[in-house]
């Protein structure tokens, strides 16, 4: 077998074609499913027809220089890389970290064997290939995959985690580049094209490399006894369990092997039928748990969990939950349930009670749901908690318990929970999936809670077989939405939300966004626009929802803008506009609300979203105390109808995919230091910021930032806004707000500038009339 070469850039050939054969012994037998190829940095997938495009495949891999190169252990049913994208596997693998040829323990050829090029040394990829390939047809299928990788990898002593159906392994002929100054080949050191194995070739295996472990002179005898005793409670085929014992005793010398193996069949028998065997202890004297749990799973799969209290048994059967009392005729059953539970994950929660993440089993469906610690103190809170009416609960508030005390016995991962949509950390937590600088995370420690108000189920980062030309079209038309003074502070506030946290830390607040102005200034479809840009696609919320609804949505999302319309106070209730204001100067600062429970316990709301609001009449109008708290924006339909360009750009926007642009921008933002972009942004503000009140200066920091970051990005993909344009357009954005917001440099004061437009807005809208309420002439209006 030709090896890869030490320089990437030589025998580009060899290793095109160590890796064709590769993938042409793993997947030549495989029809209508597909290849994925993962990159990292990225990560970047690709999908190959099989057994079509291997050779695509190839190539394309070992093309992919300086990169670390995957493909999908096993082939996917679709252009996904997810488990339930994988319904049959091809081979058994293992991942070994243990050293020098671990595959030497198994008495089975190894199909495959690849090193890793780890820059440890002596890391291996062991396969086996399997003959019938294994369909994933059922949930216990895939389970029992998953039990036969998780055994094979104990026997192997290989590394746990690569025991996933969707598991991606390194790709022979490609290069290990973890250090990048000394890329180490991966390549194939055996390939035994023929070596085809049973599942039941595996598990016999397997369970002769454990035992050999401890086959030492003196407790021969009494160690083979203990696997027959094994098997028969098992209830092991005797025909399995004999070929079984004969290969165990044929690697013995020093005794009659015929003879012993007599004696062990008779001890089986005799153990099968509940009769005592002198001699017999079990195999729990000799290996150790892990092992006993590997033989456990491949020779007795567990049925469902079960635990029994006072005499009665909770377990699952034929599909639903009973109890189980044993009577002298028998056991007498109890249907507890119409459906079995399925726990798959323990989560916890800051200042709450521990949770369970299950999906819940009926009829062929399946119902993910979360149960908080409260929903198993009664039937009725149980009750109350299952997400379908299909799913019905016959038990008492005993049986609830004991339903706990059943779900809670299964060993599960433990995860931490969050309620808050966005940047957490070095992560960025969406509904279903959790997001690195790396890309999407397979098995993150956190996991989201959703919330009752659903706005998690409006953010979707999608992805683009384009990302560099989507986001190489989508930046240069976001600069001519409109004039420069007008465009560059609301982008710059935009661009600034991926880091709202990191923002509140160092300067303790986060500024509002108000754009604001009569009607067909474009203020809620540039909100619309930007809002799927960065990932949500919505209705704008409206300025009277409910207080809880605000709470919810103002404390539900640590960076992903929130953003609330039609702010209309002449058609707002007192009470609602005075809650409305309150919820936006409380949002500055990021403070917290209280609210009672029933049981008299508190939960706190952190209202930290970054916060964009839209109408006729600015908030300052009617709270003066939120001029030092906004970012203000007038728009006006005269300057927007000024320029054809503006409304060309906006309707070339309209037609582009805007929700895969979320997905480049919030990875390069968790990787980008925002220290770095502060610094840069100071060095950017004018002069005349010098005599307004801090927190002003600090929004105008905060809206360059934003105009920093955006810039980084662009250039990130190649495309430069010049120094000079640049510095020039945060000058006039940043007087412009200072004279939105002051009147700095203008002819009057603020208070006569919102009266006069407020009155302008409400002779628009009908509200004062012509005659009436004033009267115009030629040169004058009176009121």
């Amino acid at each position: 077998m030709a090896h890869p070469n030490s320089d990437q850039n030589n025998n580009s050939n060899e290793n095109k074609s160590q890796a064709e054969d590769f993938f042409r012994a793993i997947f030549g037998r495989c029809n209508g499913s597909f290849l994925e190829i993962r990159s990292f940095p990225g990560p970047r997938q690709y999908f190959f027809a099989v057994p079509s495009e291997l050779d695509k495949a190839a190539a394309l891999a070992t093309g992919l220089k300086n990169n670390q190169v995957y493909y999908s252990a096993a082939p996917r049913t679709r252009r996904e890389g997810t488990t339930d994208a994988v319904d049959t596997i091809v081979d058994l693998w293992v991942d070994g970290d243990e050293g020098a040829l671990p595959w030497t323990s198994l008495a089975l050829t190894p199909s495959v064997v690849v090193d890793t090029g780890n820059i440890a040394g002596n890391h291996y990829h062991v396969h086996y290939l399997l003959n019938p390939p294994f369909e994933l047809k059922t949930q216990a299928d895939r389970d029992k995959a998953v039990t036969y990788l998780r055994a094979l990898c104990v026997a192997l002593k290989g590394d746990p985690k690569s025991c996933d159906i969707a598991r991606i392994l390194r790709v022979p002929g490609t290069f290990n580049v973890k250090d990048p100054g000394h890329p180490r080949p991966c390549q194939i050191i055996e390939l035994n094209r023929d070596a085809y194995y049973s599942l039941d070739d595996i598990r016999a295996a397997i369970t002769l490399s454990l035992l050999m472990r401890y086959w030492a002179r003196g407790q021969r005898q009494d160690l083979a006894l203990s696997l027959a005793g094994y098997l028969a409670k098992c209830a092991a085929p005797e025909s399995e369990v004999s070929d079984l014992l004969a290969r165990l005793l044929s690697i013995t010398t020093d005794e009659e092997p015929r003879t012993r193996l007599g004696a062990l069949q008779t001890s089986y028998k005799r153990l099968r039928e509940g009769k005592r065997v002198k001699g017999y202890q079990g195999l729990a004297q000799y290996l150790n748990e892990d092992e006993l749990q590997a033989l456990d799973s491949l020779w007795q799969p567990q049925k469902g969990l079960r635990v029994t209290i006072d005499g009665v048994t909770y377990l699952e059967h034929n599909g639903r939950l009973v109890a189980q009392v044993m009577r002298e005729n028998g056991p007498a059953v109890k249907t507890l349930a119409s459906f079995t539970i399925e726990p798959k994950m323990r989560i916890t929660l800051e200042g709450e009670s521990e949770m369970l993440a299950t999906v819940l089993k009926a009829d062929g469906a399946e119902y993910p749901n979360l149960f908080r610690r409260e929903v198993w103190n009664s039937k009725k809170q149980f009750l109350a908690a299952l997400p379908s009416v299909d799913l019905q609960y016959y038990g008492s508030d005993k049986d609830t318990q004991a339903i706990l005390a059943m779900v809670t016995s299964a060993e599960l991962p433990v995860r931490k929970g969050s309620t808050v949509l966005g940047r957490n950390g070095h992560l960025w937590v969406l509904r279903d999936a959790v997001l690195s600088k790396d890309g999407w995370m397979e098995n993150p420690d956190l996991v989201y809670i959703p919330s009752e108000i659903e706005f998690d189920q409006r953010v979707r980062y999608a992805s683009a077989e384009n990302e560099a030309g989507l986001i190489k079209q989508v930046i240069p038309l976001l600069l001519v939405l409109n004039e420069g003074r007008i465009i560059f502070p609301v982008l710059g506030w935009f661009f600034a939300t991926p880091f709202v946290p990191e923002i509140r830390q160092r300067l303790r607040h986060f500024p509002i966004l108000v754009l604001w102005g009569t009607h067909g200034g474009g203020k809620s479809s540039l909100l619309s626009l930007l809002w799927r840009l960065f990932g949500v696609e919505s209705e704008l919320f409206s300025s009277t929802e409910t207080p809880f609804t605000f709470l919810r949505l103002l404390s539900g999302t640590s960076s992903i803008p929130i953003i609330i319309d039609e702010f209309k106070p002449f058609n707002m209730k007192e009470d609602e506009t005075r809650l409305l204001i309150r919820f936006l100067k409380r949002l500055y600062d990021g403070e917290i609300e209280h609210r009672g429970r029933p049981d008299l316990s508190l939960v706190a709301y952190h209202l930290q979203a970054p916060t964009a609001i839209a109408g006729e009449v600015t908030p300052i109008a009617l709270e003066s105390g939120l001029v030092e708290r906004v970012i203000q924006v007038n728009l006006n339909p005269d300057t927007l109808t000024s320029d054809p360009s503006y409304a060309a750009a906006f309707e070339a926007l309209q037609k582009l995919d805007l929700q895969a642009f979320a997905f480049p921008y919030v990875r390069w933002c968790l990787g980008t230091n925002v220290d770095d972009l502060i610094s840069e942004a100071r060095t950017l503000l004018p002069a005349s910021l010098r005599d307004i009140p801090y927190r002003a200066r600090d929004n105008a920091l905060v809206m360059v930032t934003g105009l920093v970051a955006l810039r980084h990005f662009a250039r990130n993909y190649g495309m430069e806004i010049a120094d000079e344009a640049f510095r020039e357009g945060v000058i006039q954005s940043v007087n412009g707000l200072i004279c939105e917001l002051f009147e700095r440099g203008a002819h009057e004061e603020i208070g006569l500038t919102i009266f006069l437009e407020t009155l302008a807005t409400l002779a628009q809208t009908g509200r004062i009339r012509h005659g009436i309420h004033y009267t115009t002439d030629d040169i004058n209006t009176r009121l």
